[in-house]
This record gives C-alpha cells, sequence and structure tokens, in this order.
C-alpha cells in the first residue's frame, strides 16, 4: 500500500503500479542524463507559462499564480501539508478543489503536475486539471484526469469541443504515491505522459485547448471530485517538449527554485498606441500586433482616428480594453471571397480544395461550412499556404464538409473576436462590414458576428456602432455578467444583437438596432437573469425583440424599449417561461404580413408576465392589428395593465389559467 494522506510523501522515485518497465528504467538514469544538461538532451526551451501554482503560501484562502498572470487559485476547503517541492494541497474528495479563471484557449499548450491518488476516483469525469464552467457549472472543455467516456479508471488528458476525444493511459495511478502527470497539445494531437514516459497519443483531437471560464484543480465542473494531493501545477501558453516533461519527472529540483513573476503585476495599467504597429501588410493592419504587445495581465489599446481594413480577426486577451475614438475609428472587413469546395473535405483534414481560388491569400481568415455544418461546426481558421485550387489550414477541419450539402470557404470571421476571456471592454469603435463589396447573397453565420464574445466572463462594450456585417452585427454567446451598452447596429445580414448559448446575468442597454435583415435582438439557447431596457430597435426585417423563451431562456426581463415598423412582432415570445415584458412600447410592427404578428405575441409560453405596455398601430397604414396575442401551447401567463388603443383587438387569450386584468380597452 501506498503512504496515507497527512504522512510524509514517497517521492517521485516510487514506482507507479502498472507503469512499464521502460518508465521505471528511463527514471532510474534521470540523474546522468541531467548531468550531462539540456543541450546534450536536445531539450527546447520551455513556453511560457500560462499559470503555476506552487502552494508554497504559509496558509491563507488562496493558491498564488506564480507566474504573474494573476490567476490565483481559491481553495474550496482544501488543506496543505508537505509536498514534492514545497507545500502542497490535499482535497478529500468530498467536495474541495481549487479553483482559478481560465487561462484562455490554448491551440497549443501543456500542463503538468505531481498528483498523488489518495482513493481511486469515484465519478466518471474529475480531473487534476479540469478546464471548464465553475464548480457545478456542468461544462468541461479539457480534463488531465479521469474521463469515463475515453477510459474508466484511467488517466486521460481528453478534450471536449462537441464530444469528448484525447489520449488515454492503459495503466492505472498508484493510490498514495507522488506521479508526475503531464499532457501535451497542438494541431497534431495529443500526448499524455506519466513519470516522464509518454504513455498515450491521439490525432483525432487537434484544435487544442477551447474556452472555458474556469481552471477547476481536483474536481470537474458536473459533480465529480478527487480525493488527492497536488503539487506545482503548471499550464504552458506553448507545446512542452518530451524532454521538459522527463527533466522534471526524475528531478524535482525544479520545484524548488522559485518562479520569478516580475514586476507585471505593479504600476500604471499599460497603454498601447495602435499607431505604432501599423502596417498596410498585416492582416489587421497591426491591430493584432497592438494587442499582442501588451503583458498578459493586460492593459489599454488606443486606435486612433482611421481606417484599419481586416483580412482576419483581431483576438482579444484577457484584462484588453481596445478603445477607439467613435465615428472616426473604422475597422473595415476586406471585401468578400468565396468558394464552393471542388471536393469533399474530411473532418480533420487541414487542406481544402476551391473551385475558384482567386482573392484568396496567404494570412486571411476563413470560414468553412457547408448547409449542415453551420454555427459551432463551422471551421475558423488562417490560410497558411495556397498551392493550385489548395489551401492549407491553421487548424484542422472540426466537421466534414461535404460538396452535395453546399461546401464552401469564404472570408468570413468577426472583426473582433473574444473567447473564454475576462474583463475585457471594446469602447468607441466603428465596424463596417463593406457590403457593397459583398458580390454574392452568400452563406452568414452567428460565429462570425461582427464582435463574437464565447464564453466571457464580465465584457463590457460600449458605444461601438455597427454597419452593414454579413453576419449578426454583436454577438454575446455564453459566460456571465456581459454589459452591451450605448451601442449602433444597423443593415447587418443577421440579427443585430444576439445573446444566446447559456449566457448569465447580461445587460443590453440604451442600444439601437435598425434595419437588420432579422431580429434586432434575438434570444437564442438558455439564457437567464438578462435584461433588455431602453433600447431601440425598428425596421428589422423579423421581430424588433425575437426568441425570447426558445431554448430554455428564463427569468429574462425586457423593459422600456421601443419596437416598431419590424416585419414581425414588436416582441416575440417563444416556447419558453418565467420571462417578463413590461414598459415597452411596440407600435406599427407586422409591416412583413399585416395582421399575422401582434405587438406582443407570445407562443408556447408559461408562467410570463406582461405588463404595462402600450401597443398601438399606425391609423393610415395598419398592420399591427392585434395589441398582444397568446397563441398556441400557452397558458398561466398575466396580462395585466396593458394600454393597447389604436389597436384593432386589444388581446386574445388561448390558455387555460391565463388571466388579463385591467388592459385598456
Amino acid at each position: 500500500m501506498g503512504t496515507e494522506a497527512g504522512t510524509t510523501p514517497s517521492g517521485p522515485s516510487g514506482r507507479a503500479r502498472g507503469l512499464s518497465r521502460s518508465a521505471v528504467l528511463r527514471l532510474a538514469a534521470g540523474v546522468l542524463l541531467l548531468s550531462i544538461g539540456a543541450a546534450a538532451l536536445g531539450a527546447e526551451p520551455a513556453p511560457p507559462l500560462a499559470a503555476c501554482w506552487r502552494f508554497d503560501e504559509a496558509g491563507g484562502a488562496y493558491a498564488i499564480d506564480s507566474s504573474g498572470n494573476g490567476l490565483d487559485a481559491v481553495l474550496v476547503g482544501a488543506t496543505r501539508q508537505s509536498g514534492v517541492g514545497g507545500g502542497a494541497v490535499v482535497l478529500d474528495g468530498r467536495g474541495q478543489a481549487l479553483v482559478a479563471d481560465g487561462v484562455g484557449p490554448l491551440p497549443e499548450g501543456g500542463a503538468e503536475a505531481w498528483v498523488r491518488l489518495d482513493a481511486p476516483p469515484e465519478t466518471g469525469q474529475a480531473g487534476f486539471l479540469c478546464f471548464g464552467n465553475d464548480l457545478e457549472g456542468r461544462n468541461d472543455a479539457a480534463i488531465l484526469g479521469y474521463c469515463g467516456s475515453l477510459a474508466p479508471g484511467k488517466p486521460v488528458m481528453g478534450f471536449c469541443p462537441l464530444t469528448w476525444a484525447g489520449a488515454a493511459a492503459e495503466v492505472e495511478l498508484p493510490v498514495g504515491e507522488w506521479v508526475h502527470v503531464a499532457a501535451a497539445w497542438d494541431k497534431e494531437g495529443v500526448a499524455l505522459y506519466i513519470a516522464g514516459e509518454k504513455v498515450a497519443t491521439d490525432t483525432t483531437h487537434r484544435l487544442g485547448l477551447g474556452p472555458h471560464q474556469k481552471v477547476l484543480m481536483g474536481a470537474g465542473s458536473w459533480g465529480g471530485y478527487l480525493r488527492c494531493a497536488l503539487d506545482e501545477v503548471r499550464i504552458y501558453a506553448g507545446r512542452p517538449a518530451d524532454e521538459l516533461f522527463f527533466a522534471h519527472a526524475t528531478d524535482t529540483g525544479y520545484a524548488a527554485d522559485p518562479v520569478v513573476a516580475g514586476v507585471s503585476e505593479a504600476g500604471p495599467r499599460p497603454i498601447i498606441d495602435a499607431a505604432e504597429y501599423y502596417s498596410a501588410q498585416s492582416p489587421t493592419c497591426g491591430l493584432q500586433e497592438a494587442v499582442d504587445a501588451l503583458p498578459r495581465r493586460g492593459g489599454l489599446v488606443v486606435i486612433p482616428p482611421g481606417n484599419y481594413l481586416l483580412q482576419r480577426s483581431v483576438v482579444l486577451r484577457n484584462r484588453v480594453t481596445v478603445r477607439g475614438s467613435g465615428a472616426a475609428t473604422v475597422l473595415r472587413k476586406a471585401p468578400e471571397v468565396c468558394s464552393p469546395l471542388a471536393a469533399d473535405a474530411a473532418e480533420g483534414a487541414t487542406e481544402i480544395r476551391l473551385q475558384d481560388p482567386a482573392g484568396f491569400r496567404v494570412g486571411m481568415g476563413v470560414a468553412i461550412m457547408d448547409d449542415q455544418m453551420r454555427g459551432w461546426y463551422v471551421t475558423h481558421a488562417i490560410v497558411e499556404g495556397i498551392e493550385g485550387a489548395g489551401l492549407r489550414l491553421s487548424r484542422p477541419l472540426s466537421r466534414e464538409c461535404l460538396v452535395s450539402r453546399g461546401a464552401v470557404a469564404i472570408n468570413l470571421f468577426p472583426a473582433l473576436l473574444a473567447t473564454g476571456l475576462e474583463g475585457i471592454t471594446i469602447e468607441g469603435l466603428t465596424i463596417d462590414g463593406n457590403l457593397p463589396r459583398r458580390p454574392t447573397e452568400s452563406c452568414s453565420d452567428f460565429t462570425c458576428a461582427a464582435v463574437h464574445l464565447h464564453s466571457c466572463i464580465r465584457p463590457r462594450l460600449q458605444n461601438v456602432t455597427v454597419l452593414g456585417w454579413p453576419s449578426d452585427g454583436i454577438g454575446v454567446q455564453g459566460g456571465s455578467g456581459a454589459i452591451v451598452r450605448g451601442c449602433s447596429v444597423d443593415n447587418c445580414v443577421g440579427h443585430g444583437y444576439h445573446p444566446g448559448t447559456g449566457l448569465r446575468g447580461g445587460a443590453f442597454t440604451a442600444n439601437t438596432g435598425r434595419g437588420n435583415r432579422w431580429d434586432g435582438l434575438h434570444f437564442c439557447a438558455d439564457v437567464k437573469y438578462t435584461q433588455v431596457s431602453g433600447c431601440v430597435f425598428s425596421d428589422n426585417g423579423h421581430s424588433g425583440i425575437g426568441g425570447l423563451g426558445n431554448g430554455g431562456d428564463r427569468w429574462n426581463v425586457c423593459s422600456g424599449n421601443t419596437c416598431s415598423g419590424n416585419g414581425y412582432a414588436g416582441i416575440q415570445m417563444n416556447a419558453g417561461r418565467d420571462n417578463t415584458v413590461t414598459g415597452n412600447v411596440c407600435v406599427g410592427n407586422s409591416r412583413s404580413a399585416p395582421g399575422r404578428w401582434a405587438g406582443i405575441t407570445i407562443e408556447d409560453c408559461t408562467d410570463c408576465l406582461v405588463q404595462g405596455n402600450r401597443c398601438g398601430d399606425d391609423p393610415e397604414t395598419p398592420t399591427q392589428l392585434v395589441g398582444i396575442s397568446e397563441r398556441g401551447a400557452s397558458g398561466a401567463n398575466l396580462i395585466s395593465g396593458n394600454h393597447l388603443g389604436g389597436s384593432r383587438t386589444a388581446v386574445e387569450v388561448v390558455g387555460a389559467g391565463t388571466r388579463t386584468v385591467g388592459n385598456y380597452p
């Protein structure tokens, strides 16, 4: 049996049960090899650290991130003891864990830790390191630890963009012994290391680490916990060489050496003038270079007045503010280039063939999709090479794209992209979709919104104008605490604003959306505790506010908005419950089909409050003939205190239990 929790650790020399004889021999030879030197081993320099927790604090509720990136971890019930290189933390497998903010997407990266498993895993999904939502957040993006979908009871490095894939070991970790566990990934695949030996590889997952909100240690976001101890947990912003993990597994001296955080956490906030990085040869006119020039702790990028042509997205980073000068700072999309694929492209392919490669160029951002592979199935990549009609891509296709399903490649991308980030701010910018240079009615997709925020925590958008973008204007997918204020989105090919994919606690305030092809603002898929207030949505092709309730939207509030002249309803509530619509003005809607849509249309909704709204119509060209209409499988709604003068029919009710109280007339 191994050592018990609280006793002196056995150290790295103890053999892990089930490990191959070659691993033990390599460990025995470690000291000799290390004495030869890293150069003789052919070791490459270690990539920069994205985070490092050493657990050497004397006490307290935090484990300090000694990388200097500020990702200090909260100890949730953990206790401290000695480890392989100083202090360690011990978790009881009953709700104890460590929680830190996410490190952001890492297309290539690595992770390592000294771990002591004090009992076999009791749940199918929990990690020594888990990248996902918060505890009980029910969404894991990646796990270094255990995942029953890959290998029950065996250690894995698994990733779940949609389904689980990754490297799974054939051996079990010992109980009660310290073992070095590590993983690495890039567009070539995934590797898993135990005790310095590469024990498993996988080439099916080549997308790297995706968006996530938190890093969990000793747990998973589906309620799984590990009874274990942890020491010297590191995450790398780049793929480490095999030799680095071998060296760290054979000599714990690295864990005793201080990691110098530097002085980046002190002093005034760094400010970058984007003009100093301007280059017409850059795919982003130097804007990406300006963002990348900030230290990892973030800072401010000031974009002076001017026109900036974008060939691909400007990808933001944690705690970065991008600030322009309003109408004078214009980010304009490059003219559209689109071609059907000349041959089917398989999932995982990094090369595609086009019918017409004219206009595509190296460094350009592209989206590859077909009629079925849309939304989260679209592959977004950079063109790395062009040979004849073939494009070489920076990342593998996430799904197959078939010619028979209208597969295309198009230079469609977000102007500003943020995934899994915290504390970003975008303000004072004009984003122009360059619609006159869009020669065809080609494809559009919400993942290509002008501003696309995915799984971000507390993002801020203020005084941003979007004009004629060939997709949605501002998309906020998932995450929490988003504030979108004082923005204007006009004449976009998709929705104006698009909160969706599990967004929590968002606020869309004092915005305008005019002339967009679909909804002015569209609720989509499991949005909760979000408020839309004080906005104006007019002359949009579909509803002013649409989709409220669809896909599990609950406990949202739409208040004080004005919706006029829209093609469908002023406000459309559908297939949901527990939402509130109050104090809005809906006038002259249903323009696309007079009489089809009410000012407020309630379809298949229950337990909603519709109160204090004003719905009327244009007396000269009436189209919005009904004030409020309850339809379909609706019921148990309260429709009260609404002023519906000027409507041919004030209220239509179909549901059992629905009450109408004090409406006029």
